[in-house]
């Protein structure tokens, strides 16, 4: 399920950035990550349109009752009937976070797509598109919307974190050592994330076995 509904994919697509190391199981520190919250900032709740807010929860509530059709109909007419930018922009934000969640990762990454379209300045969407990209086999599409989430959120260690894990599952080691220590360079790292990247940069710095 999405943490925040629509800010963080379902717990599937942090699995497929598991890798073994040399007999150990290196957590991609994705899972870490999401699990401590960190890097989150606080904003505004957004003002939304009374109509897409009440299309928005007659979705949820159609969720709720298991009745998935229903609930995309109702989150694709809040966003083609939103009279505003923003009221359209979350619920587009609601669409991906639901797809993600049903596990339609095509659709959704779609949807993001449009998402990043609508808020080309929030790394949001663009973190969440590069572990569906990721969870869809479009590694060099992931790199780029990972790349693109850093690049708007450089103190967010969470898109960091997902862009190392990705360069490890990739056997690119030297990459996946250089994003861990980026990651190390950040400010109020929490600890227990500090201490998982620096176990898995020693991982990944052993030499492959004979």
């Amino acid at each position: 399920m999405l943490a925040s509904r629509g800010q963080a994919p379902a717990s599937a697509g942090w699995m497929c950035l598991y890798r073994r190391v040399r007999g150990h199981r290196l957590v991609s520190l994705a899972l870490l990550a999401l699990a401590i919250g960190c890097g989150a900032t606080a904003s505004r709740p957004p003002k939304v349109a009374a109509v897409t807010t009440t299309l928005i929860d007659r979705a949820h509530t159609a969720e709720r009752a298991r009745e998935y059709l229903r609930a995309r109909e109702l989150y694709e007419r809040a966003i083609t009937t939103a009279p505003d930018r923003e009221s359209r922009r979350v619920a587009t934000q609601q669409l991906a976070a639901a797809l993600i969640f049903w596990g339609q990762y095509r659709d959704a990454a779609t949807t993001l797509e449009r998402l990043t379209e609508l808020s080309p300045r929030d790394p949001r969407p663009w973190h969440n598109l590069g572990l569906v990209r990721y969870r869809l086999g479009d590694v060099a599409g992931a790199e780029h919307a990972l790349g693109r989430a850093i690049s708007l959120a450089p103190a967010d260690p969470r898109p960091r974190v997902a862009l190392a894990a990705l360069y490890a599952n990739q056997h690119r080691n030297p990459a996946a050592i250089r994003e861990y220590r980026a990651l190390l360079a950040l400010p109020h790292l929490p600890d227990r994330l500090r201490d998982a990247a620096q176990r898995a940069i020693l991982l990944l710095a052993e030499p492959p076995p004979p």
